[in-house]
């Protein structure tokens, strides 16, 4: 259950994850991703969340995966967290602005090239590593090449109208679908296989739609229709809830753990 929140689970600036961007990029960009991560921090925190460490470590482990494994599947999706947070931070440059939020405030005065630079820089150094963290029998390179197609579609959400279901579907949700890296990581091609995979990413699909739906009601807390896509994106999600471990009644991922731990 996550009444018991692992301090890790509270930020993106783990031990880890700074390993893990350190071991390839020079000193002087690993103090810049550690100012980026800080931002990742202090939006998790408006949210009263926790970060998406939370969720994959328990999925990790239901699916066979040792601890160490499952903190690793937490260090990588630490550092996608921060690179998709800056990169939609940079898209978002001129509407934050007219907001009161200013980048190179929010950035603590990083030269804007730098901050260009950082997302590809952090990509590179996350999917060199991923065959190190999780050699054979573990699937390293199917999984890289499905988080890549899962960004690639993010890219595409980010350039759809704001209020669009299609900027939510595709910026929020296809961003939930990186929760299923340990499943990328453990297929087998077998039909139960299959299955499973089948069934969770359509719940981590819908329940990642519901973050972009949740930022848009702290964005705008009078808002009715906010409220109420909310609502709606929470009984989808609820609906769709998988049916094995850690999913069900009082394991890590019910949904009565989710909603307790300020993720849903």
């Amino acid at each position: 259950m996550l009444n018991d929140i692992p301090a890790r689970w509270r930020t993106v600036s783990n031990k880890g994850t700074m390993q893990l961007l350190g071991a390839s990029l020079d000193p002087r960009m690993v103090s810049m991703v550690e100012v980026a991560a800080r931002v990742t921090d202090a939006q998790i925190q408006r949210a009263s969340a926790l970060s998406h460490r939370a969720m994959v470590e328990p999925l990790a482990l239901a699916v066979g995966m040792s601890q160490r494994e499952a903190e690793s599947c937490g260090d990588v999706l630490d550092a996608l967290q921060v690179i998709i947070d800056l990169a939609d931070n940079l898209t978002d440059a001129d509407e934050d602005r007219s907001r009161g939020l200013d980048l190179a405030t929010r950035y603590e005065g990083l030269p804007l090239p730098a901050l260009q630079c950082l997302p590809p820089l952090m990509m590179a150094a996350v999917m060199g590593a991923l065959p190190g963290l999780f050699p054979a029998p573990r699937r390293a390179q199917a999984a890289a090449l499905r988080t890549t197609s899962v960004l690639s579609r993010m890219v595409l959400g980010q350039l759809a109208p704001g209020d669009s279901r299609e900027r939510i579907d595709g910026a929020s949700g296809q961003q939930g679908l990186l929760l299923c890296l340990p499943l990328w990581l453990t297929h087998d091609g077998s039909p139960e296989a299959d299955r499973r995979l089948r069934e969770v990413e359509r719940w981590a699909f819908l329940f990642g739609c519901t973050w972009q739906l949740h930022q848009d009601v702290l964005d705008a807390p009078s808002d009715r229709r906010a409220q109420s896509a909310l609502a709606r994106g929470i009984l989808a999600v609820r609906a769709a809830w998988p049916t094995m471990a850690p999913f069900r009644e009082h394991e890590a991922l019910a949904p009565e753990a989710l909603m307790a731990g300020g993720l849903c």
